[in-house]
């Protein structure tokens, strides 16, 4: 996603460890621009500095899981941004046809070389409204969770579905089955 958004003049959080160092200069290099912070140092800054910067006009970028997990489980964060902002969330998943498995805990996955990659987008935007409550801001975020393990499932399974031509005719199961 970085590469593919690469000097739109975009912005996402990078943790404040060394890996999220790694990950910053590397999204830096395709001309994003990073606040650093994380969950358990800095991140209510980082949250503010992207949030500055969003309402200023620049595409924001988030994961939406954080890094203490749980793996599929967004966190509130993503919805009170677009509260507080006005701006659209637009869920979007990629996944590759050969790449390293990183053992963090989100199982980062890394593209081969030459892989095929899918970037699939939701058919909708989700929407939050400047005075969302608590639990309306709940609801979104389970939309969000349910959307992107919809997407998710659909990219992860295109390139071992030999039928598929477009990732979106692959069925998906109800409940969706979350990868190990």
């Amino acid at each position: 996603m970085v590469y593919w958004y690469r000097n739109q003049n975009a912005v996402s959080i990078a943790s404040a460890s060394e890996d999220g160092e790694l990950a910053a200069q590397a999204a830096k290099r395709f001309g994003w621009l990073t606040a650093r912070g994380s969950s358990s140092r800095g991140g209510r800054q980082a949250y503010r500095a992207m949030e500055d910067l969003v309402k200023q006009g620049h595409k924001g970028g988030l994961v939406a899981d954080a890094p203490r997990g749980p793996r599929f489980v967004s966190k509130m964060g993503i919805i009170y941004m677009a509260k507080r902002t006005g701006i659209p969330i637009i869920p979007v998943i990629w996944s590759a046809d050969r790449c390293w498995k990183l053992k963090s805990w989100d199982r980062t996955i890394i593209p081969k070389p030459f892989a095929r990659i899918v970037t699939l987008f939701a058919d909708d935007f989700i929407r939050v409204p400047a005075d969302a409550s608590r639990e309306e801001c709940e609801s979104y975020r389970e939309q969000l969770d349910n959307v992107l393990n919809h997407i998710m499932y659909q990219a992860d399974h295109f390139f071992k579905d030999s039928k598929a031509t477009d990732p979106r005719q692959i069925q998906v199961p109800d409940p969706v089955p979350l990868p190990d």
